[in-house]
């Protein structure tokens, strides 16, 4: 057996170092078994919904997972209609802000750029909050902290929901700090 310092120094180090890792991986999958427990007597009821969703909209009786993606798939579909549907607007808007006079700050910004910040703004409208309560700022952090914990397990083609859930909660923490700032 090798009576190296160094070695066993390393040895050691190494070992602390993947019972830190294993630790941290049982307290998320803890987590992860408590959010589904909690979940686990709602099922019945959302299954229910599914299925009365899926036949006011036509849409065959499947599993809940069938059902749920049928759903999410024909959201999306209608996403894009309405993105398309907006596509004409915004273009109509771009060729009046580049005939007028003063040029707006928006067009220095790339087109994704604008593009989240329109999904931004559309999620900040439909969150249903219009003012800054200083009070919230607990439960804003805490919101916080939890979608950015959801994003490291999130599907690829939930990111951009999640960021987009990020950038309103940041959003919100920014004007609580600008208008106690202001005061």
């Amino acid at each position: 057996m090798p009576t190296n310092p160094l070695w066993l120094e390393h040895t050691e180090k190494a070992a602390w170092d993947t019972v830190q890792t294993l630790r941290a991986e049982v307290e998320r999958a803890n987590k992860r078994v408590q959010q589904l427990t909690e979940l686990q007597g709602q099922w019945p009821g959302v299954e229910r919904y599914l299925q009365s969703e899926c036949e006011k909209r036509e849409l065959p009786s499947a599993p809940p997972l069938s059902m749920l993606e049928a759903l999410c798939e024909r959201l999306q579909r209608l996403e894009r209609q309405e993105a398309k549907d907006e596509a004409p607007v915004a273009s109509s808007t771009e060729h009046q802000a580049e005939s007028s006079a003063k040029p707006t700050g928006d067009e220095r910004l790339s087109a994704s750029v604008r593009w989240f910040a329109r999904l931004v703004d559309r999620r900040r409208r439909t969150s249903g909050r219009t003012t800054v309560d200083p009070t919230r700022r607990a439960a804003l952090l805490n919101a916080l902290e939890h979608q950015v914990e959801d994003l490291a397990h999130a599907r690829p083609r939930d990111l951009v929901d999640s960021a987009v859930e990020v950038a309103r909660l940041a959003l919100e923490l920014a004007r609580i700090g600008r208008r106690a700032r202001n005061e």
